[in-house]
């Protein structure tokens, strides 16, 4: 049974090690949601391009 806690805390180690190298995206693009129902308001959020992240990413595995 201790082998798995071992195999645990190696796995939570590297879990956080990679959750501090990570950063939030900017959120460079717009969306709109059109309501069906007459009246309601349209509504727009933002979100960031998958490509971009995945992107850099690839950048920063590559330099180091």
């Amino acid at each position: 049974m201790q082998r798995s806690s071992e195999t645990i805390g190696t796995i939570a180690a590297a879990l956080a090690k990679a959750q501090a190298q990570l950063v939030n995206p900017e959120k460079s693009l717009t969306g709109t949601i059109q309501s069906d129902r007459s009246g309601a308001a349209e509504r727009s959020f933002r979100y960031a391009p998958l490509f971009e992240r995945t992107r850099h990413r690839a950048q920063d595995v590559e330099s180091a």
